[in-house]
């Protein structure tokens, strides 16, 4: 809602998520556009990221794109204009992580989970050179306080190959699952809809095959990443 000089009145139509919208937090663009961070009932309390276009509010990339459960997203806006989120993430034991929004998919910024143990209560800011901050309760450090900022700025971010390049086949899998066009170098990781890792790897070559013969039913969600990128792929398993 906004405040508009006497009343406060909604801001497109209310309720507007499709389901639970939990630790919501509210950041303006560059140009004044108003922007929503959630954990997002409908994708297993992962991540998602909306915005208001003038009358409706429309996703920005794709839903739920963090992976694992996550608690304590904090949505900022970059001094080039970037949407950055910090949260905690349970495929990363509960660290911190901080991801941004580079036009067409979500990527990590930095390691994912850099914190040194759970970080509790997120909390994202950019200085006036650009640099982002993330402040959270630390558990390693008896629930204190800890501040810590990407070292080398949002410039040393690396890119890895576009999301739509890496094929997931056959999706919905059965017994096995092919991907190729893989980035070598990567680390790959598959986790259930609850966030416990099933699958663990380095890539060595562009194309390989993953027996998920012992995958249950269900919605899995396999991460990619290299040098501080990640590439979230959404797999189906369905026997």
């Amino acid at each position: 809602m906004k405040f508009d000089g006497s009343n406060w009145v909604n801001v497109g139509p209310v309720g507007f998520t499709t389901n639970s919208a939990d630790y919501a937090s509210l950041a303006f663009s560059n140009s004044g556009e108003p922007y929503m961070a959630f954990i997002d009932g409908t994708q297993n309390s992962h991540v998602s990221v909306m915005k208001f276009n003038g009358s409706s509010w429309a996703l920005v990339g794709n839903a739920g794109f963090s992976t694992g459960t996550s608690h304590y997203p904090s949505l900022a806006f970059s001094n080039t204009g970037e949407p950055y989120v910090a949260f905690k993430s349970s495929f990363n034991n509960s660290q911190a992580t901080v991801m941004k929004y580079d036009g067409s998919a979500w990527v990590a910024v930095g390691s994912t989970g850099f914190s040194s143990g759970w970080a509790d209560y997120t909390s994202l800011a950019f200085n006036s050179s650009g640099v982002p901050y993330v402040a959270f309760e630390d558990i390693n450090n008896s629930y204190r306080a800890t501040v810590m900022k990407f070292g080398n700025g949002t410039s040393s971010i690396n890119s890895m190959a576009a999301d739509n390049s890496i094929e997931v086949y056959p999706n919905p899998a059965n017994d096995y699952l092919n991907l190729t066009n893989l980035p070598v170098g990567a680390n790959i990781k598959i986790n259930d809809a609850i966030g416990k890792n099933v699958y663990d790897a380095s890539i060595t070559t562009k194309e390989t095959s993953i027996n998920t013969s012992a995958f249950t039913n269900g919605i899995y969600h396999i991460c990619i990443e290299k040098d501080g990128v990640l590439i979230n792929k959404k797999l189906v398993i369905n026997k």
